[in-house]
């Protein structure tokens, strides 16, 4: 009887535990031309989580650095938005991972209107060799980061500054 009780006790925490860290559906990576303009081709994959940008004889735009935007450096750059699960409250924690760059938690959200709703915008920086960007995201802490990726398609041509 000890037994059966000590097993029910282990389970019903395991469940416990394995219900906190609840796996948030993928929310879908949109192009974002507020901060980026230009005229390329988006399309996103849900089964991947995959945005592609451009087609043959597309061009990607060149920006020169600007501080008020976050931008360092002088490049081509695409624009994408993610907007956070309506499960997700706390926009001070979990953490984005832009190729294995680390942002903290609080730093790469925006609030949107009045509704606080959580909304990420990225311009990473493109280039013929850097055709494929990861993007990482833990919406907030405890809850599982999700994958997203940005390929630029073959035949696109990158402006020059």
């Amino acid at each position: 009887m000890k037994r059966v009780l000590i097993s029910c006790f282990i389970f019903i925490c395991l469940f416990v535990i394995s219900a906190c860290q609840q796996d948030l559906p993928y929310q879908k990576l949109s192009r974002d031309d507020e901060m980026t303009g230009g005229s390329l081709t988006f399309v996103y994959d849900n089964e991947s989580h995959t945005g592609f940008f451009g087609g043959e004889g597309e061009i990607v735009q060149f920006y020169n650095a600007d501080i008020a935007k976050g931008w360092q450096e002088d490049g081509c750059r695409v624009g994408v938005s993610l907007t956070a699960p309506s499960e997700v409250t706390d926009y001070e924690s979990g953490s984005l991972w832009v190729d294995g760059e680390k942002i903290q938690g609080g730093e790469f959200y925006q609030t949107v209107g009045e509704n606080k709703v959580g909304r990420v915008v990225l311009t990473p920086l493109v280039s013929e060799e850097k055709r494929e960007i990861e993007i990482k995201v833990e919406w907030s802490d405890g809850i599982p980061a999700q994958t997203y990726n940005i390929q630029i398609k073959e035949g696109t041509q990158f402006m020059e500054g």
